[in-house]
């Protein structure tokens, strides 16, 4: 009896070790699938979207180059490249771009994990190092997985379905993301780069009477139009951050003028976007720990509704505001001496990469809102300004719903507010600065938390903010329309 029970545990051993060696070689298969990468690659390849056209730059020249099939490959049309010197003139590193139909222009940012190190010489900042990762996996180059090295998979790529999307992940494992290059403007406007692009009505109708740069806006009767997102036009302002927010998710309905189809989902950036082009643009594949220029621009005196200007970058990192006098026939390619157009020689530092292949106007230009909010926000005020996200006060792949601090007293304080989320992580506010309240951010920018009537979050600081504002800024804000407040958007392939 007893050597018959011995043989039956031996076999159900035997059985158990077999069905789990079965399940971990399928569990392996599995993760090899997800691997994409050629022998000669370092990054995912972008995905072009319906619509898109990969383009390239020439300095000095603000048209693109419409890149042949042939060209659209690691090393012409993108090359991330780790920048072991400083770009305070200029980097190296090729993001990819793409072009949509209305002329629009879009940046990939491909999925990485990320560490942050303490970096006791530069005294503003720590370093930030990343990894790029192949596919929808883990594993670096060397088929490493990452996590075992101390790196964290940035959430902005990760599916956050089990963790009710609290870092703002998105609701699948993704190989990427499309980021507008420049913050959103106006279409078929005089004197700017989008005055050939038609104006086209949206479907959705402003809330509130106002005016903007296309003329008069009347509650319930005037549509919103699409916007577009290239260099020198005037920034897209006086609009609700639920209006963004509505605005943003109907980039791809039926008539758009970018070329988009159902494939594509179209989003206002969420703050772990921000964070993802924050870090890569901090890392050595970016601006490797230097600052990016201010967009210090202000064509109020000149143009009526209108305040910034997209695309521009001061003469220095820290410029004070450059009020233009004149517009002449066209926006020219620099200001006085103070500010320059992002395809010029100094332009460019406007950008995460230090050339014309990065992301523009995430210092200064107009403050950018972002898609979350605190769950103590005034309701009043959330229903006013931002009825869509609002109204369920649950995190979604669209938006992240932050914590209040416990008790009534402390949820107006934007300290405690701060405290209540320090394990959120990945996008460039807890880890980079070191207080809800102040200017502790690092480089010295702005670190103000949200909090109940005030729930909103803000980024980048505005044109007129010189030392305070840039990547790691971030405010906070009751919702409503403002002249110099606007949004950028963020594309995934569904």
């Amino acid at each position: 009896m007893k050597k018959k029970l011995i043989i039956l545990i031996c076999v159900l051993l035997i059985i158990g070790a077999s069905i789990s060696t079965i399940l971990l070689i399928n569990y392996c298969e599995n993760k090899v699938s997800e691997k994409i990468w050629a022998e000669n690659e370092t990054v995912n390849k972008p995905v072009l979207l319906k619509g898109m056209k990969a383009i390239g730059f020439e300095e000095g020249n603000e048209a693109p180059i419409i890149l042949e099939e042939n060209e659209m490959v690691e090393g012409i049309w993108y090359d991330y490249i780790s920048q072991q010197e400083s770009t305070e003139n200029g980097g190296t590193s090729k993001w990819a771009n793409a072009m949509t139909e209305d002329g629009s222009m879009w940046v990939w940012i491909p999925r990485y994990a990320y560490k942050i190190v303490e970096d006791k010489e530069m005294k503003a900042a720590d370093k930030i190092e990343i990894v790029f990762l192949d596919g929808t996996t883990n594993y670096n180059k060397e088929g490493i997985d990452v996590t075992t090295l101390g790196y964290i998979v940035h959430p902005a790529f990760i599916d956050g379905k089990t963790n009710n999307y609290m870092n703002g992940e998105w609701d699948k494992e993704i190989t990427g993301i499309w980021v507008s290059k420049f913050e959103a403007g106006y279409a078929g406007q005089e004197k700017t780069a989008s005055k050939n692009v038609e104006i086209i009505e949206t479907d959705l109708q402003y809330l509130r009477d106002a005016e903007n740069v296309i003329g008069e806006i009347k509650n319930g009767e005037t549509y919103i139009s699409y916007p577009v997102f290239m260099g020198k036009t005037y920034s897209y302002n006086n609009i609700e951050i639920g209006e963004m927010y509505d605005l943003s998710r109907i980039l791809t309905q039926n008539g758009n003028p970018y070329g988009f189809d159902e494939t594509i989902d179209s989003h206002l950036i969420k703050n772990s976007e921000w964070g993802a082009i924050t870090y890569l643009a901090h890392s050595e594949y970016g601006r490797n720990g230097t600052k990016v220029s201010i967009n210090n621009m202000d064509v109020s005196e000149v143009m009526d509704k209108a305040k910034t200007v997209t695309g521009y970058a001061g003469k220095t990192i820290s410029s004070v505001t450059n009020i233009i006098e004149e517009i002449d026939t066209e926006l020219r390619d620099s200001y006085n001496d103070k500010s320059y157009a992002w395809y010029t020689e100094i332009g460019k530092l406007g950008s995460t990469t230090g050339n014309l292949y990065g992301i523009y106007d995430m210092n200064g230009a107009s403050s950018e809102y972002i898609a979350g909010y605190i769950d103590a926000i005034d309701e009043e005020k959330g229903m006013m300004y931002a009825k869509s996200m609002v109204e369920n006060r649950i995190s979604t792949k669209y938006y992240t719903v932050y914590k209040s601090a416990v008790g009534e007293e402390n949820s107006n304080s934007t300290n405690e507010n701060y405290e209540a989320n320090k394990n959120i992580y990945g996008d460039a506010i807890v880890e980079t600065s070191q207080k809800g309240s102040g200017y502790t951010a690092w480089f010295g920018e702005t670190s103000v938390y949200i909090k109940d009537d005030a729930g909103f979050f803000l980024r980048s600081g505005g044109y007129d903010r010189v030392n305070y504002s840039g990547l790691f800024d971030f405010t906070n804000h009751s919702g409503h329309s403002y002249g110099s407040y606007s949004f950028r958007c963020v594309l995934i392939e569904k």
